[in-house]
């Protein structure tokens, strides 16, 4: 049943997506609820002599509320096509928000999709609920069916799945595509008076002629990267911490015994660093036989390192390729 409305200031604040044709002409009608499901009337969002719901706009709309009404908790959203419409009948919302002209707290209605003509739509603050706890279950339902047929899996073999066809909600934003484009050129540019300035790399001293101030610091890192710590670091805190593993016996692959290891070991062994669990190893394995262009080399590595006097994971030995042999020597460190 319906409260009739009285003059009463609020603030409903529609934030239309970035998407391209997220814009609509058509007539957009709210009901606003309460947390004891007292309802308004039905509400037309519409600014006199302004053309709202553009692309990226933000519009505001002044709408009355009886003193009585208590909290809004749903919002009952939908569109009525206008006769002659200029723009898609479809409407892309990134987010509503219902506040108080006069201070207040301020409660955001997260919506993030396409709202579709004539079809109601119900929103709840921060739209956040495990699928037990969701107050429409039957919207819910409806919306999983319906992006069940807009993410369609294509499969091919020996290739990650994909999808057939880009989905609008994932299409990037038209203000997004147009920092890419200017992001890009810029980069070109950049690249150009690098290649300029900085000449052909022949040691990686001069890999460091690319660095400027203003447009690609000089990373930290340059003044420790050579180090054993630094390297050692990285197997525990790097893109893939998981590959580092307790070595309980040297791999019978890798072509170290305690002479070879003496400069580096001193007093000790690496059975003394098996049995205090301090000798650690990589195997890069998965990196063997892998496919690449001709006349290019790629190592398949076994690293060996153990945990000093300092408790620091340093390197102590490493081979480039899986198999030993005269031409796969042991470098150690």
């Amino acid at each position: 049943m319906g409260v009739k409305q009285s003059r009463f200031n609020n603030i409903l604040e529609v934030q239309t997506g970035n998407q391209r044709g997220s814009s609509t002409d058509s007539d957009v009608f709210v009901i606003l609820y309460d947390t004891l499901e007292n309802a308004t009337e039905k509400i037309l969002l519409d600014n006199t002599c302004k053309d709202d719901f553009k692309t990226g706009a933000r519009d505001t709309f002044y709408i009355n509320l009886p003193v009585s009404f208590t909290e809004v908790r749903k919002i009952e959203l939908w569109t009525k096509p206008c006769v002659i419409e200029l723009t898609s009948s479809d409407w892309f919302v990134d987010v509503i928000k219902f506040g108080y002209r006069f201070g207040g707290n301020t409660i955001t209605f997260p919506v993030f999709r396409w709202i579709k003509p004539e079809v109601h739509y119900y929103l709840y603050p921060w739209d956040a609920f495990l699928p037990q706890y969701d107050p429409d279950k039957s919207q819910r339902a409806s919306e999983i069916e319906c992006k069940c047929t807009i993410y369609n899996l294509n499969y091919k073999e020996n290739f990650p799945v994909t999808c057939k066809d880009l989905p609008r909600e994932e299409e990037f934003p038209s203000k997004y595509m147009r920092s890419m484009l200017t992001k890009k050129l810029d980069i070109v540019l950049t690249n150009m008076c690098t290649r300029i300035v900085a000449g052909k790399w022949h040691t990686l001293k001069d890999l460091m002629n690319i660095y400027r101030r203003e447009k690609l610091p000089m990373p930290k890192s340059v003044k420790f990267w050579r180090e054993d710590t630094w390297f050692g670091y990285q197997r525990l805190n790097g893109c893939n911490p998981t590959v580092i593993k307790l070595c309980e016996e040297i791999p019978s692959k890798l072509a170290v015994d305690d002479d070879l290891m003496k400069p580096v070991l001193k007093e000790e062994t690496l059975e003394d660093l098996i049995k205090k669990k301090r000798l650690f190893y990589t195997d890069l394995n998965i990196l063997e036989d892998i496919r690449h262009r001709k006349y290019l080399h790629m190592c398949a590595p076994i690293g060996l390192f153990m945990l000093n006097s300092e408790d620091d994971l340093v390197p102590i030995a490493i081979q480039l390729q899986q198999q030993k042999g005269p031409d796969n020597p042991v470098r150690i460190f």
